[in-house]
């Protein structure tokens, strides 16, 4: 037999094995991303909250929790795209490091959620060091996403005519 079909038969073999042993340890760690294409394998299941009021809900805490820790990149993201036009992610999160009011937050408090078609309207409840300030924000439903929608008080605050 020829020693180079040989070689080459056992290089494929080992290959094999090492390709099952890897399939193997990923199933085993709980991984499920396909290794060829690294793509999640495992049907994903909702959380997808039950109801538009439970959802506007997680979006303005996000919201809220990224200002408050000044994550204002992830505060950026939630903000609508046409608030998102007027600014961009670079000067957004410039002008809000600026502000050293926002770092005073220390709790945030949805009071309730009010939906009208796409638009919903949330009050809250800022507790931060020096009091509590209760606002209103509105949110609106693009796409099948909510996103917040920028206050003209917030606009004139970051400079947007």
């Amino acid at each position: 037999m020829n020693k180079g079909l040989l070689l080459a038969g056992g290089i494929i073999l080992i290959l094999a094995i090492a390709g099952g042993a890897v399939l193997f340890l990923q199933e085993d760690s709980g991984d499920s991303k396909n290794p060829v294409t690294n793509q999640n394998t495992q049907t994903e299941t909702s959380t997808q909250p039950a109801n538009p009021e439970d959802e506007i809900k997680k979006v303005a805490e996000e919201y809220w929790q990224a200002v408050r820790y000044s994550d204002y990149a992830a505060a950026y993201d939630l903000l609508q795209p046409a608030d998102r036009q007027l600014i961009s992610k670079e000067e957004y999160v410039k002008k809000q490091n600026a502000d050293p009011s926002l770092s005073t937050i220390n709790e945030i408090k949805i009071d309730s959620v009010k939906t009208e078609g796409n638009k919903a309207t949330v009050r809250i409840t800022l507790i931060t060091n020096t009091g509590d300030y209760p606002g209103t924000n509105e949110f609106v439903l693009i796409d099948g996403k909510w996103y917040r929608v920028m206050s003209e008080e917030n606009k004139e605050s970051l400079g947007i005519k």
